[in-house]
């Protein structure tokens, strides 16, 4: 996507906020999953430039500051949440594929320290009580996703190589 491209969806985000908060009384509809989304997408932009937050940018900040000041979501623990940004609650993970990449992090996160892979993943299997073949399935399926990461955090890292074939 060019700088022009992006631009010009930002200007459309902010447009398609600004008649569903004046649509609604006080602050926008704060219900709305895909408002919000849009709110905390503006508030960031508008928040790192070197200028005060103002117009469409403090719009949004007023809707944040209107659904934090609401009642929770987990009454329990007392949180309000938001969707990541950028992300609708269909392409989030489960808690199941979040338990998963979890035993693949560890599992990397041991080959990294110098244990061998057959090692490392009969250590995770022990320690979360789960079968040597899922943590070794685990591992397979989400080892890209972590070398991406490292890889992009330090490019130079000789260690990347023990998790690649």
């Amino acid at each position: 996507m060019t700088d022009d491209e992006m631009l010009a969806e930002q200007k459309r985000i902010e447009q398609e906020f600004e008649r569903a908060y004046d649509a609604h009384s006080l602050f926008g509809p704060v219900n709305s999953d895909e408002f919000l989304s849009m709110a905390t997408q503006i508030f960031c932009a508008a928040a790192f430039q070197d200028e005060a937050i103002t117009g469409v940018g403090q719009k949004a900040a007023r809707a944040l500051a209107m659904r934090l000041s609401g009642f929770p979501d987990d009454v329990k623990n007392w949180r309000v949440t938001f969707l990541p940004m950028g992300l609708q609650k269909d392409q989030m993970a489960t808690k199941a594929q979040k338990k998963s990449r979890a035993i693949a992090l560890d599992v990397c996160r041991l080959i990294l320290a110098g244990d061998l892979t057959t090692h490392a993943t009969a250590t995770v299997a022990a320690k979360r009580k789960v079968s040597p073949q899922k943590v070794t399935g685990d591992y397979y399926k989400y080892r890209g996703q972590f070398v991406d990461i490292l890889r992009s955090q330090n490019p130079d890292n000789p260690n990347l190589s023990k998790l690649e074939d």
